[in-house]
């Protein structure tokens, strides 16, 4: 997400408005000598685990409050389920604990400090806003509390992962987006003319650089790029100027805002490239909203199912999916792609804990730092969450191209993977 959701931002007083109430921790009361069973972190118990996050509920990216809803829905139907198994042997339930930064990093780092030292969480979970993770990131590594599966594709969470071992990312780098791209342009156009529209923040100008070094050595030149600021009012003179540049595809880094209006900008000029459009605003949602058509060429970039999308409508983990926003988040639009999202980064936290061999944070993040294939119901069909250690720090380098049919995303070709070759720009 950006400074978006992906991506996407002040009173101290407010901090505690949304938050689940956390019932005290403890220590584990495992049996067995102090030599055999570790001494638990705080935040877990031999019944229950307590997970913290700040997130994004107020201001002008209050649209990323679906994240929270959804992760605490995940949990709520996890534990009318029974709880997570762990690989220690007990079964315990998670509870969920928020507090709202409104896109502020200072405010999510005053919200980390709340976490890790009144409510004693045993990690941290899901943090939304590159600009806020990244304002936390000292903290928790320094307090060695893991951040575990952030929703921002900045690579810096795999790149910087040998300084800042505590942290860890969820959704594919948009250095591995980007290589998406490049390989279908050289697929199915080798000697495009590319001109870029982009948000000026971590999305943006990581996606962009991530392009840059893919089709190095290629035919594929970039000819042109406009950015914008996510308080223009619009983004009308980049698409003209763009237009006029003689490029024959649009490699388009907007959030989902910027994106309908450029989507409607490129149709009133006569332009018609290749639209290649962020995955972050690469939703049926957003295509009816549009109007969009097969004759505007979006093409994107999937990892999760598309809930809005006919395709999946029967979908057995789409369906599940729906039937725990409908009991426990019915406020949440079960079409979102962001919800979606924030579904499979919850499988993957739940795997992680399913694989903690002792109640330590330190096990939790070697089982997060060592996951195998993990599955998710709504990750699209032949991608998994695997990780290495630091060799192999990015937990989501799988895919799927697909093309907006007027109806639905249809899949372009197979699922591509760069697992173990994420770009590193």
């Amino acid at each position: 997400m950006t400074q978006s959701i992906r991506r996407a931002v002040v009173a101290l007083a407010s901090l505690g408005a949304l938050t689940v109430p956390l019932a005290a921790c403890g220590r584990s009361g495992s049996s067995g000598s102090a030599s055999a069973t570790p001494a638990a972190s705080p935040g877990i118990t031999d019944t229950q685990v307590t997970l913290g996050s700040s997130q994004i509920l107020t201001g002008p990216a209050s649209a990323y409050a679906v994240l929270a809803q959804t992760v605490d829905a995940y949990f709520k139907a996890v534990n009318a389920s029974g709880g997570v198994r762990m690989a220690d042997g007990k079964t315990r339930k998670v509870k969920f604990v928020f507090y709202d930064d409104a896109f502020d990093p200072s405010r999510a780092v005053a919200n980390m400090h709340r976490l890790v030292q009144q409510d004693q969480v045993f990690a941290t979970f899901g943090q939304a806003g590159s600009s806020s993770v990244a304002a936390a990131q000292d903290f928790l590594n320094a307090q060695k509390v893991p951040q575990l599966f952030v929703f921002s594709g900045d690579s810096v969470w795999g790149t910087g992962a040998a300084k800042k071992p505590w942290t860890l990312g969820c959704p594919p780098s948009y250095t591995t987006e980007a290589a998406f791209y490049s390989q279908y342009l050289g697929q199915v156009k080798p000697k495009a003319k590319v001109a870029v529209l982009y948000e000026n923040d971590d999305l943006g100008n990581d996606l962009l650089g991530g392009f840059k070094a893919a089709i190095a050595g290629t035919g594929i030149k970039l000819v042109a790029q406009q950015s914008y600021a996510v308080t223009d009012p619009t983004v009308d003179s980049q698409i003209v100027n763009l237009a006029h540049s003689g490029a024959d595809v649009l490699l388009d880094v907007s959030t989902p805002k910027f994106a309908a209006a450029a989507i409607a900008k490129v149709r009133q000029t006569g332009w018609k490239p290749i639209h290649l459009l962020a995955a972050v605003s690469a939703s049926a949602q957003l295509m009816a909203a549009v109007k969009a058509g097969p004759q505007d060429q979006i093409v994107s970039y999937a990892y999760v199912k598309d809930p809005a999308s006919p395709a999946y409508a029967n979908d057995p983990g789409v369906q599940q999916f729906r039937s725990a926003l409908k009991q426990y988040a019915p406020k949440v639009d079960p079409n979102d792609q962001i919800a979606a999202d924030a579904w499979a980064c919850s499988d993957a936290m739940k795997a992680a804990l399913a694989a903690t061999k002792a109640p330590t944070r330190a096990a939790l993040m070697d089982a997060a730092r060592h996951l195998d294939g993990v599955q998710s119901g709504m990750l699209v069909p032949g991608a998994a969450f695997t990780t290495n250690g630091t060799a192999d720090p990015f937990p989501l380098e799988s895919g799927q191209i697909e093309r907006w049919t007027g109806k639905g995303f249809a899949p372009v070709g197979k699922v591509i993977s760069f697992e173990g070759r994420t770009p590193r720009t």
